[in-house]
């Protein structure tokens, strides 16, 4: 006998807070997702998780029939994972493949299996496409308020498998970080490239660069978990402080009162996930500021990874009293 479920993904700002959902019914499905995450990146962990609940919960040896309204997904899975294993994980143009470590587990989850992948028409009505849609975006929405999500009832009789959030890296990990760290020093600088992404988001901590309507609850996601600074003054800073310091000096994230500009923004490989981005700062009011920050690129949850700032330092270079 066949087992039908659907797998969804779901992302509030792509990427933003992420959540994911395979439904078979109301009284079998899961759910998941990770503070910030691309709908790619919710609609595979969708399918690795179902592969994996399947697995453990004893239903390996049954055919499984999958429907997902992403191309992307069916098309990774079913038709160009093979070739970008034969090339390395590469794409055709040398690129590596996104999201490569999803599709790695997808892949071995796979292994003597039986398992068809049907395209469903995304919000047409579809029961099982629409039920997993709405638990994935629900995920989603709890991250987003800073609440775990309803994780649903699973298979019965299957191992309960959640894992905490990671911060360790494994090897996988670190293979990631050290293609990241290359891509930095790309002198071609794509507007997606590593480099240019740091000098956007140190950017958008000081409400500048192409989004500078930054909201609180973004600013706050750019922050790691154990970020720390020190402000001009010398005072050292905790994350809720490094926080309330950004939004003091940018003014209201409307507003944009406090910068001037910003420039002079350099980006430094210290480590294959580790970054310095350094910069001036200048104020209304006169005042200059260097900056040096230190953004690191690590797991979150998830099998989600982001660039994140770790610490951050303000060195006064002039008070404003002669501008």
């Amino acid at each position: 006998m066949t087992l039908t479920a659907a797998a969804d993904g779901s992302s509030l700002g792509n990427p933003g807070p992420m959540g994911w959902c395979w439904y078979v019914d109301e009284e079998c499905w899961g759910a998941g997702g990770a503070r910030s995450g691309t709908n790619n990146i919710g609609e595979l962990l969708a399918v690795a998780e179902l592969l994996d609940a399947t697995a453990q919960s004893g239903h390996a040896g049954e055919p499984l029939r999958v429907l997902c309204d992403s191309q992307y997904v069916i098309n990774s899975v079913t038709k160009w994972m093979h070739g970008w294993k034969r090339k390395g994980w590469k794409k055709a143009d040398g690129k590596p493949v996104l999201n490569r470590d999803i599709l790695e587990r997808i892949d071995a989850s796979l292994e003597g299996r039986e398992v068809t992948f049907e395209w469903v028409k995304g919000h047409a009505g579809h029961p099982e496409n629409e039920a997993a849609d709405e638990r994935a975006r629900a995920a989603a929405e709890a991250y987003q308020a800073g609440k775990q999500p309803n994780t649903g009832p699973g298979f019965r009789g299957a191992p309960d498998t959640t894992e905490p959030p990671r911060n360790d890296a494994n090897a996988s990990d670190v293979e990631e970080a050290e293609v990241v760290a290359r891509e930095l020093h790309d002198p071609h600088l794509a507007p997606e490239s590593p480099q240019r992404l740091l000098c956007d988001l140190e950017a958008a901590l000081w409400g500048q660069g192409p989004t500078p309507a930054v909201t609180a609850s973004r600013r706050e996601e750019l922050l790691h978990d154990e970020a720390s600074g020190v402000d001009v003054h010398g005072s050292l800073l905790a994350r809720h402080e490094l926080i309330e310091h950004f939004a003091s000096v940018v003014g209201r994230d409307d507003l944009l009162a406090g910068v001037a500009s910003m420039d002079a923004v350099q980006v430094a490989a210290i480590a294959a996930n580790t970054c310095l981005v350094t910069g001036r700062i200048e104020l209304v009011d006169g005042t200059v500021q260097r900056t040096s920050s230190l953004w690191v690129y690590e797991r979150l949850v998830q099998n989600e990874r982001t660039w994140q700032l770790r610490h951050h330092h303000a060195t006064l270079v002039s008070d404003g009293s002669f501008a």
